[in-house]
């Protein structure tokens, strides 16, 4: 399903990154270490990713597990995305996987907001999309790793770290 979502035009134009200033987190608050930071990201993206391949053949309860793992507007292109699965009789097979992942900003943004922004790759080279009658819908010139800003939330310091972005890099590839 993620596959086809950063694929097949949900992120339509590649987007520049927007750095944001982040405030120092607090004592006491979060992550000491960009090390931490990036170890919770890896872990939160491993999961999503792992998600995303059970959700792919469309059983509810995988599906709404997958789906609970973001927030924001990647929420709404998850969704909309599982729906045109659904209308187009699509099923992805394989598996997603990612490296390379960085830092980008770790922190405090607002009150009881806390973001980690990144910079992954994310290799759909193991996956595929067919149609009902088992056909490739996927590009066979595809990109297979894909340079990503991802992005990670989380509402206060006991709550999951939830993806609220994936949009393709624009700058060099660093895949």
């Amino acid at each position: 399903m993620l596959a086809t979502l950063l694929l097949g035009g949900c992120t339509p134009e590649a987007v520049a990154p927007t750095p944001i200033p982040v405030p120092p987190v607090p004592d006491g608050a979060w992550f000491a270490s960009d090390e931490e930071a990036l170890a919770a990201a890896h872990k939160t993206y491993t999961a999503y990713l792992a998600a995303a391949d059970r959700a792919a053949d469309g059983a509810i309860e995988a599906r709404a597990a997958y789906q609970a793992l973001s927030i924001g507007e990647l929420h709404r292109q998850v969704v909309e995305v599982a729906e045109l699965y659904d209308s187009e009789g699509w099923t992805s097979i394989g598996r997603l996987t990612h490296d390379s992942m960085a830092i980008q900003t770790f922190g405090f943004v607002q009150p009881g907001e806390h973001e980690i922004r990144t910079l992954v790759c994310l290799d759909v080279s193991e996956t595929d999309v067919l149609d009902s009658t088992g056909a490739s819908v996927v590009e066979p010139d595809r990109v297979l790793r894909l340079p990503l800003q991802v992005v990670f939330q989380q509402s206060n310091q006991k709550g999951p770290i939830l993806l609220s972005e994936s949009k393709v890099w624009s700058g060099k590839n660093f895949c």
